[in-house]
C-alpha cells in the first residue's frame, strides 16, 4: 500500500480533526471544559488516581457476584433480595459518578 493511498484512508478523520480545530473544540471535554478548567482537572485528578481505578474494580467485582446471587428464585421479600436492591443503587450511583468524572475529563 502507498503512501497515496495511507492518505486517502484517513481522509474522515483527517477531516474530522481539521473541523474540530477550526470549531475550537478540539482541546475541550464536552465542548466546554477547557485544559485548564478547574472541573476538568478535578475530573483528571480523580479518575487518574490509583486508588480510584481499584474502587471501581472493586465495584464491578461486587456487583458481579450480587448479580450472580441474583436468581429468579429468589423470593423478592426475602432479605437477600432486598440487600440486592440496596446494593443495585448504590452501583448505579457509583457507575453514574465514575461516568460523569470520565466525561468531565
Amino acid at each position: 500500500m502507498g503512501a497515496g493511498m495511507v492518505l486517502l484512508s484517513n481522509l474522515p478523520l483527517l477531516r474530522t480533526y481539521l473541523r474540530a480545530h477550526r470549531f475550537g473544540t478540539c482541546c475541550r471535554s464536552l465542548g466546554i471544559f477547557t485544559d485548564r478548567s478547574l472541573i476538568r482537572r478535578f475530573c483528571m485528578r480523580v479518575i487518574t488516581n490509583v486508588y480510584f481505578e481499584g474502587f471501581v474494580l472493586m465495584l464491578v467485582l461486587l456487583s458481579s457476584v450480587l448479580l450472580a446471587l441474583d436468581t429468579p428464585s429468589l423470593d423478592d421479600s426475602s432479605r437477600l433480595a432486598n440487600v440486592i436492591t440496596i446494593c443495585d443503587l448504590i452501583f448505579v450511583a457509583c457507575f453514574s459518578l465514575e461516568m460523569c468524572l470520565k466525561v468531565g475529563s
